[in-house]
């Protein structure tokens, strides 16, 4: 789901950086994005070592903790005017055919622009989504940001066909918007946006955790021509039974794995067995995470179908975004012709 790449330094409000820590990664979001891994210095004046060590460190740390409760709450009160706001920014990260070169997707990635506080980390904000309930209207935003977005370039170029869009679903989705596959729908037609058009991500282990719920939803939303990816491929634990009865289109290949190619054999080979699982299920691929020649190499050769990283492109803005997909910088005969042939 797209943390896309390297994570990015968030030097608008350096502390919330060190909330995103305290929150830990988040396997299962539903509006992944740009996590930002800053720490920044403590709230409260508090030097790093003051706030862990001392006569007062007890008193430092219930204090730190106070601190992030309060933050917390009030980031929960302001989400919801997030999406009345406009505060909520989608970026576009490419997602690169390797046969030909060609932009053929776009992972959709959100941001929180706070009015007061700047750019916040999805790792802040999603977690505090899901549990105050906001978690359904801002994925549904997001979901419609879009599908707008495709309507939008269809205009631009009607002769030309559009990048799919992939969106990332969270557990809490799935779970409590219970006319998700319906309203998804409706959207797609209100737009006049083909269904195939729109590629909607799932983790593994969202999928393991509710195999019945999450089988049952995207089963609709695939009878309806929606795409749907089973995101961060390797991570969950799941068996290859619950693999064969769930339904997919795609299988993207966790970040983690892409990084061990040619370093280490064991990561190697698990990158080998899912590529070659994947093709063999008639599946296809995305490689998460690319930032190298060698990498795109060793992934072309092991089969891969598709790549996304910052080899090719960091997210991008909506003209940002625009122009990679009618320019096609990587084109086989412009920008891979050197690394793949």
């Amino acid at each position: 789901m797209a943390r896309s790449g390297r994570f990015r330094r968030n030097q608008s409000w350096p502390f919330l950086g060190a909330v995103a820590g305290r929150l830990g990664r988040l396997a299962t979001s539903g509006l992944s994005l740009l996590a930002s891994n800053v720490t920044g210095p403590p709230p409260e004046g508090l030097s790093r070592s003051e706030r862990t060590t001392g006569p007062n460190r007890g008193a430092n740390l219930q204090s730190s903790t106070c601190h992030i409760a309060r933050l917390r709450s009030q980031l929960g009160e302001d989400l919801g005017d997030c999406v009345a706001g406009g505060c909520l920014q989608v970026l576009w990260q490419p997602q690169v055919e390797i046969a030909t070169g060609r932009v053929v997707a776009m992972e959709a990635l959100a941001r929180w622009c706070h009015p007061r506080h700047g750019a916040v980390s999805p790792a802040v904000f999603i977690p505090i989504a899901e549990a105050t309930g906001s978690i359904v209207p801002l994925g549904r935003h997001v979901l419609d940001l879009a599908i707008r977005q495709l309507a939008s370039w269809q205009r631009l170029h009607p002769t030309l066909a559009p990048p799919r869009i992939a969106v990332n679903l969270s557990a809490c989705q799935l779970r409590d918007d219970a006319t998700l596959g319906e309203w998804v729908q409706e959207r797609l037609g209100a737009h006049g946006v083909a269904p195939g058009r729109l590629e909607l991500e799932v983790t593994e282990s969202t999928l393991v955790e509710h195999r019945a719920l999450a089988g049952a939803l995207l089963a609709e939303m695939r009878a309806g021509g929606v795409r749907v990816a089973i995101d961060d491929f390797g991570t969950g634990y799941s068996n290859l039974a619950n693999l064969a009865g769930l339904p997919f289109d795609v299988i993207k290949v966790d970040r983690t794995f892409v990084a061990s190619i040619g370093l280490d054999p064991r990561g190697t080979a698990v990158t080998r067995l899912i590529l070659e699982l994947a093709e063999r299920l008639g599946a296809e691929t995305i490689a998460e995470g690319v930032e190298t020649d060698d990498q795109l190499a060793w992934l072309a050769r092991m089969g891969a179908t598709h790549v996304q990283g910052y080899r090719f492109s960091e997210p991008l803005d909506t003209p940002g975004a625009t122009n990679v997909w009618l320019r096609q910088p990587w084109l086989r005969a412009e920008g891979l012709r050197g690394v793949l042939d």
